[in-house]
């Protein structure tokens, strides 16, 4: 019973992993399939503990080379856990990630034990000689033993097959019918892939499963008996096949096809050299269209294409995209942060805290590029971030593993036909680790494969009996007993953890203040440790600080006051304390204190600066920083410190625009005004912010202010033109056409100013002395505008 208990939980894992989702969370997939993987992964590993104390009576263990490499890996990570620059970052990987954590490579290890000890293996074949032969007439025949397990290599593949077939009918639906799913599901939410929150990760995904479904398809009827009606299944795969790579070519994301397609040259090269088709060579041809496929659209950009056309407005390519890191950024932030002390060589910065190491060794190129203003928490590749976060160490160990499941499956005498399919998704996955970052799916998938990899090399079972050893089995069932208090334990935190997020979640739907304070209190005392938490709540504190010291003198409750800057100084101060070396975190501290210039008591503007100077001794190339602390200099009155924060951010990013607009204040307070429109006009024409509405608006002002009329009203009507809501804007060229003389025109736009903004006394008193000079009341307007309209 338990041994089929266990069989159906580990096929279970397998096939809920792609599909899992939940809407509680602030963060619909990752965080929820952390949580499936965990405690399903973990609570199989106590199952499996169960059956051999039960059943085997006694204790199987597969173990061998690989194996003390993975537990070494793991060693590694907890040892860089425990010296990590962020510790909570470490343990549960960044925010909105959560795939690159210690809890996450936990569960990681978790699935690959399972596999490892439980899928039942072919080995090798042997020879058996008949008993009383001469040597001369011994028979030889060649005989497979199993490795024996609870779980089959086909079963496997069933279970990765079906939930990737429902992933790829989800897909299409959603690029189909995804307008009235997305208002049909409004309420509870609907994801566009549930294997993965973007297009590209799932095409990463889909590329692997296409890659074992067609090598299993080409095999079928080559020797494997346990295959039945296979015409039925040679559909079923075809049908597959056809719309996953149809995603591909829509997604068309050259990670996806670099995976395809060296996994299937991969696969041609060991059919050929293994001559598994040799009769049927004619096989080779799908993989080889594929192939090419592949290096078609690596040249080509489907998009591009599409627009072309004039197609790309249709529904079908909407879908959710990201913007990954650079393959050489990312392998320059990985080899600058490992070479930076002795601490990150040997063990790296900490687990989960790329996001960190990016910040402060990002290169000059990329602060020069569109993608300067992302903090990417994760490289362009798994193997960079190894080598960031758990040093040399933890990368050479990682390539041996990765070296010795590659040399056994070149050196395995696995039947042809299974090491030729799981051979093929063992290399693709390999591929996938260099190729593209790791995600909750992908790890998944690349640790269930490295467990199914290690059948590859020589099975060799350590067993011990209790009835033989009954102190060995004491000692395994206090272990055991260990693992089922170390999950109740874990189920509680994780309850509270999650109950934490689904508050923190509410809190983006819920109009009122009061009531949004109020759940974000709630996340923080079921989940002191999460900083955004925190952050998040000081953010609240503050405006609610600010609606109670606008109210008049007699309306404020002082009360109220303090008990609010109380609350917001405690929670600052722990902000301090969660994330000494998040920049983030600092970052978001100072602008706490920068928002609470003017309305708290003390001096927050010392404050301000003093965590922007720290946030920007984490990051020194990020221009914000410097723009921000630049803004805080200009409230204290300490222009020449602003102004050289101002130009130390337009050095690191020119086409930065809040800090060269930063900059022209200070030119036009000093009398340079010509000097700040050359600024501005310079940068819309050698830049991409040309079509800026703030850039259009700022040079408006100082043409207006510069008496250059013609010139100002030019900039602003394209400016309200892209927006026809910025009211700033809209005022400044009534103004503009005041001084003009047209009169009417101003009129009209300052009626729209007074429509956006209808308590803003200045405009009312404008448009009335305008009115006054046009000798028009406005019945006399409305009249004279009917009369032009007919």
């Amino acid at each position: 019973m338990l041994k089929k208990i266990l069989k159906y939980w580990i096929l279970a894992l397998i096939f809920l992993l792609p599909l899992f989702w939940l809407p509680f969370s602030f963060e619909w997939i990752e965080f929820n399939k952390l949580y499936l993987l965990f405690f399903l992964g973990w609570g199989g590993v106590f199952l499996w503990n169960l059956k051999m104390i039960i059943v085997d009576k006694g204790i199987r263990l597969r173990w061998g080379k690989i194996d003390w490499l993975v537990l070494a890996f793991l060693l590694v990570a907890v040892i860089s856990f425990a010296f990590s620059q962020d510790r909570f970052l470490s343990l549960f990987g960044s925010y909105r990630q959560f795939n690159n954590g210690l809890v996450a490579l936990l569960a990681f290890f978790a699935l690959y034990l399972l596999i490892r000890n439980n899928i039942t293996l072919p080995t090798e074949k042997t020879k058996e000689v008949e008993e009383n032969k001469t040597e001369e007439e011994v028979k030889i025949k060649e005989v497979k033993k199993e490795a024996e397990g609870v779980v089959g290599l086909n079963e496997i593949f069933w279970s990765l097959f079906a939930s990737a077939f429902v992933v790829v009918l989800w897909i299409w639906v959603w690029l189909l019918f995804g307008i009235k799913l997305a208002r049909f599901f409004l309420k509870t939410g609907w994801v566009f892939s549930p294997a993965s929150g973007t297009a590209f990760s799932t095409a990463v995904y889909l590329a692997l499963m296409i890659v074992l479904v067609l090598t299993k398809l080409l095999l079928l009827g080559k020797g494997d008996k346990e295959e039945k009606r296979p015409l039925l299944k040679k559909i079923i795969f075809a049908v597959f096949l056809i719309l996953g790579v149809s995603l591909l070519i829509i997604f068309d994301f050259s990670s996806a096809w670099i995976v395809l397609g060296l996994s299937l040259i991969g696969f041609i090269v060991f059919s050929l050299r293994l001559k598994v088709f040799r009769e049927d060579i004619h096989r080779l041809i799908l993989p080889i269209f594929l192939i090419l496929i592949s290096a078609l659209f690596l040249l080509l950009n489907f998009r591009v294409l599409v627009a072309g056309l004039g197609l790309e407005r249709t529904l079908i390519l909407n879908y959710p995209t990201e913007s990954v890191l650079w393959q050489s950024e990312s392998w320059q932030v990985g080899g600058r942060t490992a070479l930076n002390n002795l601490k990150n060589g040997v063990l790296g910065s900490g687990p989960g805290t790329f996001v960190l190491d990016y910040a402060k060794f990002k290169s000059e190129r990329i602060l020069k590029s569109p993608l300067w203003q992302i903090e990417f928490s994760k490289p362009g590749n798994n193997v960079a971030e190894i080598l960031a976060t758990m040093g040399f160490l933890g990368t050479f160990i990682f390539l041996l593993i990765i070296g010795m499941v590659v040399f056994y499956l070149v050196k395995s005498k696995m039947d042809l036909e299974r090491k030729l399919v799981w051979g093929t998704l063992v290399f693709g996955a390999i591929v996938a680790q260099f190729a593209f970052y790791q995600n909750m799916i992908l790890g998944g998938l690349f640790w269930l494969v490295l467990g199914i990899g290690a059948g590859f090399m020589p099975v060799k079972e350590k067993r011990y009996s209790f009835r033989e050893s009954p102190e060995i089995g004491l000692v395994f069932e206090t272990v055991t007993l260990v693992l089922i208090l170390s999950l109740i334990a874990g189920f509680f935190y994780g309850i509270k953890f999650y109950l934490a997020d689904y508050n923190y979640q509410k809190i983006t739907t819920e109009p009122n203040l009061d009531k949004r304070i109020e759940l974000a209190q709630r996340a923080v005392r079921l989940n002191p440790y999460q900083v955004n938490y925190q952050v998040t709540l000081s953010q609240l504190l503050i405006q609610k600080l600010r609606q109670e010291v606008q109210k008049p003198n007699e309306a404020q409750d002082q009360a109220t006051v303090q008990n609010l800057a109380s609350a917001l100084s405690f929670y600052l101060s722990s902000i301090k304390r969660l994330a000494p070396n998040n920049v983030i975190a600092r970052q978001s501290l100072a602008n706490a204190y920068r928002d609470l210039i003017g309305i708290a008591s003390g001096k927050p503007e010392d404050e301000a600066i003093k965590s922007y100077s720290e946030a920007i001794e984490l990051e020194p190339t990020n221009p914000v920083l410097y723009t921000e602390r630049g803004k805080v200099y200009m409230a204290k009155n300490e222009v020449e410190k602003a102004k050289a924060d101002f130009q130390k951010a337009i050095d690191l990013t020119p086409h930065y625009l809040d800090a060269q607009i930063q900059m022209t204040f200070i030119e036009e307070n000093e009398g340079k005004i010509q000097d700040a429109i050359e600024r501005l006009e310079d940068l819309a024409r050698t830049s991409p912010l040309g079509e800026s509405v703030d850039l259009l608006f700022r040079l408006g002002w100082l043409y207006y202010n510069n008496k250059e009329y013609d010139k100002a009203m030019l900039v602003l009507e394209r400016a309200t033109q892209l927006n026809p809501f910025h009211a700033n804007a809209l005022f400044i060229l009534g103004l503009a056409y005041e001084q003009k003389g047209e009169t009417k025109k101003a009129i009209d736009v300052l009626e729209r100013v007074a429509q956006l903004n209808p308590d803003n006394q200045t405009v009312k008193d404008k448009l009335k002395e305008l009115k006054g000079e046009s000798g028009q009341t406005q019945e006399e307007e409305t009249i004279e505008e009917k009369e032009e309209e007919k």
